[in-house]
């Protein structure tokens, strides 16, 4: 019986155990004079699933309103064919020219015909890889991974002629900058990071202390992000920050004022 060719092809795709109990729940019905002997083979094969899965496929046309728990977007073909390659045995580590460990984790991103860069920020062919010998990249002073630190320094390089123009999403996303690694940063003591994943450099809010407490006082948000040259996106949670550390003081219609150090003669002096 588990010679029958659609058994065995069965019995590869999905574990000989379901496709004995495929089997004998046929020879049961057969037994019960449900159906014919002859026909165990065809009832088993019939009743067998098409994957080994217990998932069931299904149309997600609730819009993104309301939570379904029907999982995310379905895979492209792309990522399909990847998962398929990435399940068996892989290069991931191991150059195939030398026959050596390869000194370069693959990502198993789809290069656009070059491989990654050597050490002198050349670019290898596709498949080719660094050194086997070659050592991986020591982590930079602060202990940061070097492509964290690189990343670091190219949003510190940005703000350093414009300090509250905080790189946006986008630009973050260029760089690699997640919130993992610019958490990881601020704890380095190398950026300010405020709500919003908003990041400035360290010193910036004793900057946008020293600029604010040139304004006419109490001022507004607005006339803050003007004379910080910035967007509300940077303004609010910077002024939020120094409104928690006792920089500024919020009033009851929303403006702000400084707050002068203590026993100091202005309005606030002594509060």
């Amino acid at each position: 019986m588990l010679a029958d060719p659609r058994l065995v092809t069965a019995r590869e795709m999905l574990g000989a155990a379901l496709v004995k109990q495929a089997v004998a729940r046929a020879q049961e019905l057969a037994r019960s004079g449900a159906i014919r002997p002859e026909g165990v083979a065809d009832a088993a094969a019939a009743a067998l699933p098409p994957t080994a899965a217990t998932l069931t496929p299904v149309i997600n046309a609730t819009g993104v309103i309301v939570h379904t728990n029907l999982g995310r977007a379905p895979l492209s073909a792309a990522a399909r064919a990847a998962l398929a390659a990435a399940a068996g045995y892989t290069d991931v580590e191991f150059d195939l020219a030398s026959g050596q460990r390869g000194g370069y984790l693959r990502s198993g991103r789809p290069s656009c015909g070059t491989g990654p860069p050597d050490d002198a920020g050349r670019a290898l062919a596709p498949g080719q890889h660094p050194r086997a010998d070659r050592p991986a990249a020591p982590p930079g002073p602060s202990g940061l991974p070097p492509q964290v630190a690189d990343a670091v320094r190219a949003v510190l390089a940005g703000l350093a002629g414009d300090p509250f123009r905080a790189p946006d999403a986008d630009r973050m996303r260029e760089l690699g900058l997640d919130q993992r690694a610019a958490a990881a940063a601020e704890r380095a003591g190398l950026l300010r990071r405020l709500p919003g994943n908003v990041l400035l450099a360290p010193d910036a809010p004793e900057r946008a202390a020293r600029i604010l407490a040139d304004l006419p006082q109490p001022f507004t948000a607005a006339e803050a992000r003007r004379a910080l040259g910035t967007s509300r996106r940077v303004a609010i949670p910077l002024l939020e920050w120094l409104d928690r550390e006792g920089v500024t003081r919020r009033l009851a219609d929303d403006r702000r004022t400084m707050r002068e150090p203590p026993g100091s003669p202005g309005p606030n002096g002594g509060r």
